[in-house]
């Protein structure tokens, strides 16, 4: 589309950054997710950069199926993770908002493992700033792809690729937003390791012990 509307120039620049992004898109997505699994399952804390080796591996051979077979292939791992999260988020604020759960308990041990733990706080400087916003286009990565998979859709293909990215959108933010809400009113704390991860904890002290225990692993494992 670039190439026929601003020429080949702008063309090359495009494909650059798309593919910038895509690896962009695969290093943070693999690394986050193993960190989730890291958090349900510590022994494999030593493993992750094994772990996440593995899933690149996995990825790759996915979509060298073509377009259409890798997205039946990921789709239900995709619906069983929002599913869960979502759940998380809808049983997180009821818990909240019933009085139900309070903010999450840390040992002094733990409270010196602390991301800027005994640190005074410090002016929003610009490089603060350039940080969080690039931590939150993170969240953002993945969207092209159904820009650039528009053929891969059923007829009409611009109608339901437009529907289809609403609703990533739609549910992205609910997940994004609902987290948020969630670690803030918990007072959720990350660790200076990231392990285990800001949603791990909030994951953990929002389903409970007991049964919760079990809900919390699979949720760390659809993650």
């Amino acid at each position: 589309v670039t190439r026929d509307n601003l020429g080949g120039t702008l063309a090359a620049v495009c494909a650059a950054a798309l593919l910038v992004d895509y690896v962009l898109t695969v290093a943070v997505s693999v690394s986050a997710g193993t960190a989730a699994l890291a958090s349900a399952l510590p022994a494999l804390q030593d493993l992750r950069v094994e772990i996440s080796v593995a899933f690149v591996v996995l990825l790759a051979w996915g979509n060298l199926r073509g377009i259409r077979e890798s997205g039946k292939i990921f789709a239900v791992p995709t619906y069983v993770y929002i599913a869960s999260l979502g759940g998380v988020v809808v049983l997180g604020v009821y818990r909240i908002l019933s009085g139900q759960v309070d903010n999450i308990p840390y040992s002094p041990e733990e409270a010196r493992e602390l991301a800027g733990f005994g640190e005074p706080l410090a002016a929003v400087s610009l490089f603060l700033l350039l940080h969080a916003y690039a931590a939150g286009t993170t969240a953002l990565t993945g969207v092209e792809a159904i820009a650039d998979g528009v053929p891969a859709f059923k007829k009409p293909e611009a109608r339901n690729a437009q529907r289809t990215l609403v609703a990533m959108a739609l549910i992205m933010g609910f997940l994004f937003i609902g987290i948020t809400f969630l670690a803030i009113q918990l007072d959720a704390r990350p660790f200076e390791s990231g392990h285990p991860t800001l949603v791990a904890q909030v994951t953990h002290h929002v389903l409970g012990s007991g049964i919760g225990q079990a809900g919390f692993a699979f949720v760390q494992i659809a993650t």
